[in-house]
């Protein structure tokens, strides 16, 4: 693995239009810096392609991870983990979902050889769930 990208505003409450993009070396980071030497306002440098983003993006997801801290930060993520752990146990002895996601992480994933996934979806939708229909 070579890095690892975040989206505060998901899980850390965060305004969107905030990403966390950590690389494992000093090295591997290089190549994410834009530079444009032909620009006619001079040279313009930022750290990605899409250039320059407004700070208050930063300020905000950066003032709702400071509310959290670390250890409200880990408790968030320790029930998003536990959700995706009983969504899959509730599902395990079910004969017409096969739950695909076997990884310990916030995704649950299934499918379904007798169940219209994309209209189970759709019902769960209505259930204020957030179910994308992949």
């Amino acid at each position: 693995m070579t890095s690892i990208s975040c989206d505060p505003h998901k899980y850390a409450y965060g305004p969107k239009g905030c990403s966390v993009l950590m690389f494992r070396t000093k090295k591997q980071r290089q190549y994410q810096l834009y530079v444009n030497t032909d620009w006619n306002g001079g040279i313009y440098a930022t750290t990605c392609m899409a250039g320059s983003r407004p700070g208050s993006a930063i300020a905000g997801t950066w003032a709702s991870m400071l509310k959290l801290g670390r250890n409200g930060l880990k408790e968030k993520a320790r029930g998003i983990l536990e959700a995706q752990k009983q969504i899959r146990l509730a599902f395990k002895d079910d004969e017409d979902i096969i739950v695909t996601s076997r990884d310990t992480s916030q995704t649950f994933s299934f499918t379904s050889n007798t169940v219209n996934a994309i209209a189970m979806a759709e019902l769960l939708h209505k259930k204020m769930w957030t179910v994308s229909k992949l």
